[in-house]
């Protein structure tokens, strides 16, 4: 009966511990991304949308000089 006890006890611990690690890292994903946001807000590269514009992409990573014949 005792031991019984102890187990749902520790597993009601173990329950608390897990929920409160879940939710310790999502608020921290949630921290990172909010601080993040805000330090590029004044680069105007950055969107409000939060992807970088068209002179970050890929696409028209051309060099400015013409190129030899």
């Amino acid at each position: 009966m005792a031991a019984h006890l102890l187990f749902v006890i520790l597993i009601a611990i173990l329950k608390v511990a897990l929920l409160a690690f879940i939710i310790g890292g999502v608020a921290a994903i949630v921290i990172r991304t909010r601080s993040r946001s805000r330090a590029n807000r004044g680069d105007p590269n950055w969107m409000s949308r939060g992807q970088p514009s068209n002179e970050a992409s890929a696409h028209w990573a051309m060099p400015s000089t013409p190129l030899t014949e």
